[in-house]
């Protein structure tokens, strides 16, 4: 299950000192403009995901199925700022945003549909509001998590497969690696998924060693 986090964004200055002190100074702060209930309880700023090519802040904001642009900046008096931009709206690719990366300018979201495949959708990082994706990929089932590769030319993405409450729906996990092939503003995908299946008839052998499968439904 994801961690419920607090739902404001912090930019931390380190500011070290031999009698450990002071070693994190809040510099600027954006809070959400959702409810506390909303904010707290919701995810509403789960994810960050910085790009240094833009200075923009992208934040996975599962409480309304979204991602916040923020960005980053300085004042007259070269105070660091941090200021809202817009919201891009995903819930038309799923029911959840779980995930936010960025790399080479590219920001990968993933969005998970309750129990059913989720989805990796690309912007580019100077999207403007309510511009069009990029690129959208079908992945494993509730995509939790994903990173670029070091070359920016992959994306990893853990599927956590997690099932519903009552155990009657129990996708399976995966890990998904989308290639990507860009040319100017045009991004392409191929997308190859890789399960654990094979170890399904070594349970045993597993548990022995300490391993730990379990479920409510036994298996």
């Amino acid at each position: 299950m994801k961690s419920k986090i607090a739902s404001f964004l912090v930019l931390l200055i380190a500011s070290f000192s031999l009698n450990g002190q002071n070693l994190l100074t809040p510099s600027v702060t954006h809070t959400s403009s959702l409810s506390v209930g909303n904010r707290i309880d919701k995810s509403a700023a789960e994810i960050p995901a910085y790009d240094p090519l833009t200075q923009r802040v992208f934040v996975g904001n599962d409480a309304n199925d979204s991602v916040d642009v923020l960005q980053l900046g300085s004042d007259s008096n070269d105070n660091p700022t941090l200021n809202y931009l817009f919201n891009l709206d995903l819930s038309s690719f799923g029911s959840g945003v779980n995930a936010v990366a960025s790399k080479n300018g590219l920001v990968a979201v993933a969005v998970h549909d309750n129990q059913n495949r989720g989805k990796v959708v690309i912007y580019s990082t100077s999207v403007e509001n309510n511009a069009t994706a990029l690129a959208t990929t079908t992945v494993g089932y509730l995509p939790d998590h994903l990173a670029f590769t070091n070359d920016g030319n992959r994306i990893v993405v853990a599927n956590e497969g997690e099932p519903n409450n009552a155990y009657t729906t129990d996708p399976v996990g995966s890990i998904s690696i989308i290639d990507l092939y860009k040319s100017g503003n045009f991004v392409d995908t191929h997308v190859l998924d890789l399960n654990f299946s094979s170890f399904d008839s070594k349970k045993g052998m597993l548990l022995a060693q300490g391993v730990r499968i379990f479920g409510n439904d036994g298996n």
